[in-house]
């Protein structure tokens, strides 16, 4: 059977609700899923990495959270991948360029899970994964975070933000949980697009445990972790 992930990879510009951008555009511009909060995270812990910095972006949208994210780094080189054709346009137009304006910006038009096969071994300093993993089924989260660490350098940075279960959380519980928030926060929203939003969640997202990304990310090779946000909907970790 056809997974939700396989069904937005074979469609043109991925899930509905990224294929104009714009909706998904201004959840990210009211914080409602605290973009502001994820992009501080990465721009915190890249601060001590003061060299040229390679970057690959695995579901990098319009690359709002990367501009603010790497705003400080010096970034030689990013490489947004998404199904997105419109947000990646958007990027083009605006991407990430560090402290200076010189770095190589790549778009690629991809499915993450290609992509990230595809990575050659050793070449990123880092490698960002924001709200885009959790649309993969587990196996495929375990395949991905282990192309990632191939990816990176001994000494590179895997920045994971997304969403999670708490322990013992279903599936279900998480996804009703999140439901109410949208409908009692996202008020800006019109009831359609509310309603576009939920139906969203409900086909194509699919969260795990806390413990389960981290005992994931150490299988696929990851030493060491942190957590540095969290709040009862949203997690970002880096991985070294």
């Amino acid at each position: 059977m056809e997974s939700p992930v396989d069904r937005a990879a074979n469609a043109d510009g991925g899930f509905p609700l990224f294929r104009d951008w714009d909706l998904y555009s201004r959840i990210v511009h009211h914080n409602w899923m605290r973009h502001v909060e994820v992009s501080d995270c990465v721009a915190e812990r890249l601060a001590v990495l003061d060299r040229p910095l390679r970057v690959m972006d695995l579901g990098c949208g319009d690359g709002q959270l990367s501009r603010r994210g790497l705003r400080s780094t010096r970034l030689a080189a990013y490489t947004g991948v998404d199904l997105s054709a419109g947000a990646l346009e958007t990027l083009r137009q605006s991407p990430p360029t560090g402290r200076a304006s010189t770095a190589a910006v790549d778009t690629r038009q991809a499915d993450l899970r290609v992509a990230a096969a595809e990575l050659p071994a050793g070449e990123f300093d880092v490698v960002l994964a924001n709200y885009s993993l959790h649309h993969l089924a587990p196996q495929e989260k375990r395949e991905t975070l282990a192309h990632i660490r191939r990816g990176l350098r001994d000494d590179g940075v895997f920045i994971w933000s997304d969403i999670y279960r708490r322990p013992g959380q279903s599936r279900l519980g998480y996804l009703e949980s999140l439901e109410r928030r949208i409908r009692g926060e996202w008020t800006l929203l019109s009831e359609a697009e509310i309603e576009q939003v939920v139906s969203h969640i409900f086909d194509a997202d699919f969260p795990e445990e806390e413990g389960w990304m981290v005992e994931a990310a150490a299988a696929a090779g990851f030493t060491r972790w942190a957590d540095h946000f969290r709040d009862e909907s949203f997690v970002v970790w880096s991985f070294h």
